[in-house]
């Protein structure tokens, strides 16, 4: 996968797993945040809006492709919870769909 694929429907989901396997034994490598607030020359502060909120999230795994890149726009929550000290942090499957309302 050498370019970006937006996921739109089912089937793009499906593809992703597919090509990556699910992501089994996978990890994330790095994650990256922007949100689009910065603050100018002058000292003002700028507030970014939903759509300047990204969220890069790089994986590797010992198959190919072996680096993926998943990009996600417009985030408004995000939990990301280790599982305990002296274990593995691979991946040994993965879950992604859509859903609507989830937050008021």
């Amino acid at each position: 996968m050498d370019n970006w694929h937006n996921i739109e429907t089912e089937r793009d989901i499906e593809f992703l797993m597919s090509t990556y396997g699910g992501f089994h034994d996978a990890y994330i490598v790095s994650l990256s945040f922007q949100n689009g607030a910065f603050v100018d020359d002058k000292g003002t502060m700028h507030f970014g809006d939903a759509a300047s909120r990204r969220l890069s999230v790089i994986f590797q795994c010992q198959w190919k492709p072996r680096t993926i890149e998943l990009q996600f726009s417009g985030l408004r929550q995000m939990h990301l919870v280790g599982w305990q000290d002296n274990y593995f942090c691979d991946i040994l499957d993965a879950y992604l769909a859509f859903h609507d309302n989830l937050l008021p």
